[in-house]
């Protein structure tokens, strides 16, 4: 397209099928790329800087300062009328990212969500229909995937928004984790959300921390990724990851296991086991025996290993499977509470189908 000053800042896009609107928040602040004319920047006096765009109902609608929005004219992201401004007031909270999704616009800001639809009337022609008590954490803390947004929000905690009702997504151990993180880790925080065989993700990526928290929407449950992505696409038929680190662009496919030829190590951990599952808070129990059901795609090292003290592992068996196999984890000895890790480095599928208990309960 053409080179364009962003460093360090992610860029956010919009189009309308013609112009390709790309805004920075730097210097320039915007630019637009049609295939005729190629990559230009938009110098339009009434655009102040901005750093977040959306299309909504054949407009672009800008991010401006001290809450205010503006929209374009019908059909042309570059023109932009002093009379098209608007203020997302229902709280005085900072404007940080405005989004669209089936014909709603989503103004996030530090401590609500306002959504906005075309009314038609008035300049600009759009209307608040609901306000959110859930701001946002950063501007590139936002993605959707099949109606559905995904963000991280103004208190730092992962969450859903379908329509005008959200949902949390907020987990204990994603509190636990994420205390740690700084304002700046969370202002630079950003969430991508993909598709890999029919199956949806949400990575939330924190770069600072060379981290990544995905949850996979199926399952509706969380694990971490050591593979370090900036955004995951589609395209060409294929699912893109660009690499953080060594911006190289890689394929992600389930029949492959690998990252430039070596074996990713995969790690699965069980539900906290415990006494209070058992309904006896406290008490010491006696673990006979965990049970297993895996499946493997072709023969495969797996590694057993628990922990009770919640922090650290220790291996308590490796063995090889290979198809649909059941394995036993015998005498792991007293404990409060464990947790169980499934872990293997080959270049294989490896599933745990289920998981089952032999304890016994020490009383008094």
């Amino acid at each position: 397209l053409g080179d364009i000053s962003n460093t360090p800042s992610p860029v956010v896009m919009a189009t309308d099928a013609t112009q390709l609107i790309i805004t920075t928040g730097g210097t320039p602040d915007v630019y637009v790329y049609t295939v005729a004319a190629g990559l230009a920047v938009v110098t339009d006096a009434d655009l102040l800087t901005t750093s977040s765009v959306a299309f909504l109902d054949s407009r672009f609608i800008y991010q401006q300062p001290d809450g205010y929005f503006v929209v374009s004219a019908l059909n042309d992201g570059t023109t932009i009328a002093s009379l098209d401004f608007a203020q997302a007031e229902a709280l005085p909270d900072d404007l940080l990212r405005v989004f669209s999704l089936n014909q709603l616009l989503y103004l996030f800001g530090v401590t609500t969500t306002e959504i906005w639809f075309t009314s038609g009337t008035g300049r600009p022609p759009l209307s608040r229909q609901a306000v959110l008590q859930q701001g946002i954490c950063g501007t590139y803390a936002v993605d959707s995937i099949d109606g559905i947004i995904y963000f991280i929000d103004g208190n730092r905690r992962p969450g859903m928004i379908q329509g005008e009702n959200h949902q949390p997504l907020f987990v204990p151990a994603i509190g636990e984790e994420w205390a740690s993180f700084g304002a700046t880790d969370f202002a630079t925080a950003r969430v991508s959300a993909y598709s890999l065989h029919q199956e949806n993700f949400v990575d939330f990526i924190f770069s600072d921390q060379g981290q990544i928290w995905c949850y996979h929407v199926t399952s509706q449950t969380w694990f971490e990724k050591d593979f370090m992505t900036t955004t995951i696409v589609h395209d060409y038929d294929l699912v893109l990851a660009a690499h953080s680190a060594n911006k190289k662009i890689y394929r992600l496919d389930f029949s492959n296991y690998q990252q430039d030829g070596a074996n990713m190590t995969r790690r699965k951990d069980l539900p906290l086991i415990s006494s209070e599952v058992m309904d006896v808070g406290g008490a010491e129990m006696v673990i006979d025996k965990i049970k297993l059901h895996v499946d493997a795609s072709a023969s495969s090292s797996v590694a057993l290993k628990v922990s009770k003290d919640l922090i650290s592992f220790s291996a308590i068996n490796t063995m090889t499977v290979d198809g649909n196999k059941t394995i036993d984890i015998n005498s792991i000895g007293k404990s409060r509470e464990i947790i169980v890790r499934v872990e293997t480095s080959s270049n294989t599928k490896v599933d745990v189908l289920d998981a089952a208990i032999d304890a016994q309960i020490l009383r008094g």
